[in-house]
């Protein structure tokens, strides 16, 4: 049937409309809400590892120098780079004429000294028998005093008697005068003679100290001269040599050889100030003993040599950090007999800082920072039906271990709590979605 243009242009714009349509046809659809991809938490192994940059380095290492002026006359020729040294074992000598002229010098000094000890011990023994002589002659002067005195007393008394002529009480007065002058001579000798001794005795203990100063005096020109002599600190390997035959050392400062102990080495790796607190512990174990942090080093030059891979755990760590890098200095010290490692080598540390055996994660990719200091996730609040259809709310959590991919939650969530695998989408709290199962 031929119908008429305009009439088709009105059609056309009913359909465009909606108009005529069939009222059961235009029925309401069903609300399309967001979809999310949610996950619940899940109890699991995790192990936090970073990567750090590691440089090997000698267990000891020093540099060997002399202290003493003087010219090199005692090297063998095998004392060189790369030569096996034990510990005492000398490696070279100097010559040092003006130290020996001056130990003869301290050796004379010393002798007079003594002989100055054996004069004063004479003197005092001198001195130490005047003093028993005048004692012995007080005794003598004491006794004759005691003797006059009385003999005085009886002749006095006779002569207040009248029995006793008093001239001779005048000749027994003066004796007992004379005898008494003759005691206090010989007290004064005695004072004399002690004052001897006593000067006698520091005399000879100045000597005694001459002697000790004297000695000492030599023994410091003897440690000058063995200085001269170099010999190795710890059993090692030479790995620089500065003088020859012949040098003459001028500084005394300058070193001569350097020796390193490369049987065992440090490894030094400096850890960031993020990692610090976790870098000392590993994990508790079952008698609750924390173990140290495990390591494992990789060298590049060695990736292709037999056991080019070391483990081991921290051994030293530093208490502070460098102020300037933010970073915390640790050694991983490690056997080195097989000889692959050498001082200077740098690599990897693959570096464990905890393993939880039993903890509560989420996908790294689910953590949403909403300030410096506040971390949390979306999760889907209530969710209903098949379509586990639910409002969003933000929850914050207190966060432990990261090891990349999943990061453990210490406090904030259960493992009931529909979580969204990826938070840092278009999404608002309060925001109604659906969290369809994964196999939909």
């Amino acid at each position: 049937m031929n119908r008429h243009p305009l009439f088709c242009a009105i059609l056309t714009v009913l359909a465009v409309t909606g108009c005529g349509k069939d009222p059961a046809r235009t029925h309401h659809r069903p609300e399309r809400l967001p979809r999310v991809e949610a996950v619940r938490p899940q109890r699991t192994i995790l192990t936090r590892t970073i990567e750090l940059a590691a440089t090997v380095e000698p267990l000891q290492r020093v540099e060997l120098v002399a202290r003493v002026p003087g010219v090199v006359d005692d090297l063998p020729r095998d004392i060189d780079i790369g030569r096996p040294i034990r510990k005492g074992e000398k490696l070279l000598g100097l010559a040092v004429p003006d130290l020996l002229a001056d130990r003869k010098h301290k050796e004379a000094l010393l002798e007079q000294a003594k002989q100055q000890v054996v004069q004063s011990q004479q003197l005092l023994a001198v001195a130490q028998r005047e003093e028993e002589e005048a004692r012995e002659q007080e005794e003598r002067y004491v006794a004759d005093h005691k003797y006059n005195k009385v003999r005085h007393e009886r002749i006095a008394g006779l002569v207040r008697m009248e029995a006793q002529d008093r001239q001779l009480a005048d000749e027994a007065l003066k004796q007992l005068e004379t005898a008494a002058a003759a005691l206090k001579a010989a007290r004064a000798t005695i004072a004399t003679r002690v004052a001897k001794v006593k000067q006698a005795e520091a005399d000879l203990e100045g000597a005694r100290r001459r002697v000790t100063v004297a000695a000492a005096e030599l023994n410091k020109v003897d440690e000058w001269i063995r200085f001269a002599t170099i010999t190795a600190p710890f059993d090692g390997v030479i790995t620089r040599r500065s003088v020859d035959l012949g040098t003459t050392i001028k500084d005394a400062g300058i070193p001569l050889l350097t020796v390193m102990q490369v049987d065992r080495v440090r490894v030094l790796i400096d850890i960031p100030q993020r990692d610090v607190p976790l870098v000392q512990v590993e994990e508790n174990d079952r008698n609750g003993q924390k173990k140290p942090a495990e390591v494992v080093i990789r060298i590049p030059a060695l990736a292709d040599a037999p056991g080019g891979e070391f483990k081991g755990t921290i051994t030293r760590i530093g208490k502070a950090l460098d102020p300037v890098t933010r970073t915390m200095r640790a050694e991983v010290e490690l056997d080195n007999t097989k000889g692959l490692l050498r001082p200077g080598m740098f690599g990897k540390a693959e570096l464990r800082l905890g393993q939880r055996r039993s903890a509560l994660t989420v996908p790294a990719t689910a953590i949403v920072r909403r300030s410096e200091s506040k971390l949390g996730v979306y999760v889907v609040s209530n969710p209903q039906g098949a379509a586990r259809r639910g409002v969003l709310r933000f929850i914050e959590l207190t966060l432990g271990l990261d090891d990349g991919l999943k990061v453990e939650v210490l406090s904030g969530l259960t493992s009931t709590e529909l979580v969204v695998a990826r938070g840092n989408g278009v999404l608002r709290v309060g925001d109604e979605v659906t969290a369809p199962q994964q196999d939909e």
